[in-house]
């Protein structure tokens, strides 16, 4: 970070502003991954025991964990689906398929541009256009580091705005 903040051309006020704002644009995007990870893991979780999973604490550690990748718990409920039409259950199936897609899937579009904009102080719909610019270009990850890079650029924008005399 010194080495970053020695690079840059501005003000040693202003250097200081900008490393700020980068630190708490990069552990808003972080935050708000890991809290709407771990929401989704534990609303999958209640999928699993309202559908009579067997094994749902751990089903529901596992979708955690990548819920808060930029995967998402599917790889957990697809197959879960797919077992219970295989034997036979296709009530319970039907019911987890339509809880997951629904359900499940919807927290992470609904509740990460809320939360990440909020931390980074960025709004949700700026927030989403990072996410899914993100994702287009880079694929899954870009999904997390999307939202960074647009909040960098329109950081750097802000500055550039206030005018090059105070930057100086």
């Amino acid at each position: 970070m010194n080495y970053f903040k020695e690079l840059l051309p501005f003000k040693e006020e202003v250097k200081n502003k900008f490393i700020t704002r980068f630190k708490e644009i990069t552990t808003g995007v972080i935050y708000g991954s890991i809290v709407v990870g771990i929401v989704q893991g534990i609303i999958a979780g209640i999928g699993y025991y309202l559908f009579g999973i067997e094994g749902t604490f751990v089903l529901t550690l596992i979708s955690i964990f990548l819920s808060i990748l930029p995967i998402g718990s599917w790889p957990v409920w697809i197959p879960l689906v797919l077992n219970l039409m295989y034997n036979g259950e296709s009530g319970r199936a039907i019911g987890l398929a339509f809880y997951g897609f629904f359900i499940i899937s919807y927290v992470d579009n609904i509740l990460k541009p809320y939360i990440v904009g909020n931390k980074i102080k960025l709004s949700p719909i700026i927030a989403v256009l990072g996410m899914l610019g993100g994702a287009m270009l880079f694929g899954f990850i870009g999904l997390f580091i999307g939202p960074i890079i647009l909040s960098y650029l329109i950081l750097f924008l802000d500055f550039y705005r206030s005018g090059m005399k105070e930057l100086f």
